[in-house]
């Protein structure tokens, strides 16, 4: 009995022992490498303990060029064909507002119809760093995409396509450039933000979703709503429950390994992309955010009318709603 006894202790302390030496392999790792893509964004969310969620990065460490991040990949098993001629076109409204209870309005958002761009931003760090952390960043990807997209430093090994890896390499730059601003300017220290992309591409028949945080992209189609981004909090990614549940686990600028999902469909005539900040979901259910969109067939109403609920149900966070919707192609129209 003492002998068995024994030899259990001797095997927990050898787990521990091994648990201790990788986590300190992990930290005293500083070279650069490339992204790494995780798979199938659609997949469920796997439950994980806290204890595995990646630290916040520490403030003396060196913040000179990104660490491996990881990036999920999903609807990228298909060979993407370029045609000639573009399959649909989008027509898009937006708006952001402060709401009831903040002073100011740390959201951000991008239309670029030409380049078929969509985003919003959720900026964090009180008072102005946060309006900095998101509209820096949604610069830095709009600059990206539209002026020198390129997939350097993303896995190779990974399934994905050209145009999704142009996405993720921009999102991965973003998050080093807010490094490298916090570093240049400390009184910016604590600022980061969440990013959600919708990038179209009416060349090869395809919607890109890319995501960090817990801003969201909804897709309604055939009269039904389907949450397309997974939220990346404590709940969602560790089944943390209570206030740790809707913290962050990951956002661009705090740490040089940023995580990005990304995932790949074909559009269809007729669906309907929303992206929102929290400040929406936190306000309104995805079936009265459904109800709206199916009886306001007008864009730019209908995104009124969601900020204005949300309002309405007390406006506790700032808000924002980019929504469009995929039409017949235009003559000439390109993506």
């Amino acid at each position: 009995m003492i002998l068995a006894t024994s030899l259990i202790v001797v095997g927990v302390v050898a787990l521990v022992a091994i648990f201790i030496a990788g986590g300190r392999r992990r930290e005293s790792s500083n070279s650069p490498s490339a992204p790494v893509v995780m798979a199938n964004a659609l997949a469920p969310v796997e439950r994980r303990p806290i204890s595995l969620i990646p630290p916040k990065i520490d403030e003396s460490a060196d913040t000179s060029g990104p660490r491996k991040p990881v990036v999920v990949a999903s609807g990228f098993e298909d060979e993407e064909f370029s045609t000639s001629f573009a399959t649909f076109s989008i027509a898009a409204a937006a708006r952001s507002d402060a709401g009831r209870v903040r002073p100011n309005n740390e959201d951000a958002y991008v239309c670029l119809q030409p380049e078929l761009l969509y985003a919003v931003a959720d900026g964090m760090g009180g008072e102005t760093s946060g309006e900095v952390a998101s509209a820096a960043a949604l610069d830095h990807i709009a600059q990206a995409i539209t002026e020198r997209p390129s997939s350097v430093g993303i896995d190779q090994h990974v399934r994905i396509s050209r145009r999704g890896a142009e996405l993720v390499a921009a999102i991965v730059d973003a998050n080093q450039h807010l490094l490298d601003r916090i570093a240049a300017e400390p009184h910016l220290r604590g600022m980061g933000t969440t990013i959600v992309v919708l990038k179209f591409s009416a060349q090869t028949n395809r919607v890109y979703v890319a995501h960090v945080g817990d801003s969201r992209c909804y897709l309604i189609r055939n009269g039904e709503i389907r949450q397309m981004t997974k939220d990346h909090t404590y709940g969602e990614i560790a089944g943390a429950r209570g206030g740790l549940a809707s913290r962050l686990v990951w956002a661009l600028g705090v740490d040089k390994e940023v995580n990005v999902e990304i995932q790949a469909l074909e559009p269809e005539h007729g669906d309907k992309f929303l992206l929102c900040s929290d400040g929406l979901t936190k306000m309104l259910k995805d079936r009265e955010i459904l109800e709206t969109v199916l009886m306001e067939p007008d864009l730019a109403r209908c995104v009124n009318a969601l900020i204005d609920s949300a309002n309405d149900r007390g406006g506790a966070d700032n808000v924002t709603v980019v929504l469009t919707r995929v039409i017949p192609p235009m003559f000439g129209k390109r993506g």
